[in-house]
């Protein structure tokens, strides 16, 4: 059984893998998989190699989590509002307060959107329309699903969200 400090430093190396450019990650990660084989320690080995390679909207929104902390939680707490709101219409409340709470929230969404694209941009990486669509979808559908969350959070995400069903979010928000 691995120690708490082992673990620690497990996450971490974990943690810099999902922070690499794509490029690098799968070397990078065969590479910390041999390392940990090689100290002996298996199960942590096994677990290193079975990590997925983000792809590149994934990526992209990993990076948006390291580098864009305030925006990403600019967008969390919009999507709280917009929960709040819904809630509040449901009670009677006014269709305005929603209203300007999707509005925030798709604003703030764009913005995050933007960022990938300059991000994406930097690291060589054509930012098309479609490439830019999949990073806003998937923001979106994040903060839909607590455990989609805490891989936003954690900048770990592999794959595409889809917002489908919209949890506590408008359809319309976009």
């Amino acid at each position: 059984m691995a120690s708490s400090k082992q673990q620690a430093n497990l996450e971490q190396a974990v943690d810099r893998l999902y922070g690499l450019p794509v490029a690098e990650f799968t070397s990078e990660r065969n590479k910390l998989a041999a390392r940990l084989r090689k100290e002996g320690d298996k199960r942590a080995a096994d677990e290193v190699k079975s990590l997925k390679k983000p792809t590149l909207a994934a990526w992209a929104v990993n990076q948006l989590a390291r580098k864009e902390r305030m925006k990403i939680r600019a967008l969390m707490e919009a999507a709280e509002q917009v929960r709040k709101a819904q809630a509040k219409l449901l009670e009677g409340g006014s269709a305005q307060l929603l209203q300007d709470a999707d509005h925030r929230f798709s604003k703030v969404n764009a913005d995050l959107r933007d960022a990938a694209g300059a991000l994406l941009a930097q690291a060589g990486h054509p930012a098309s329309q479609a490439l830019l669509e999949r990073v806003r979808q998937t923001l979106r559908a994040a903060v839909l699903n607590d455990a989609d969350l805490e891989q936003l959070k954690r900048g770990r995400l592999v794959e595409e969200l889809d917002p489908a069903g919209f949890g506590g979010l408008v359809a319309g928000a976009k």
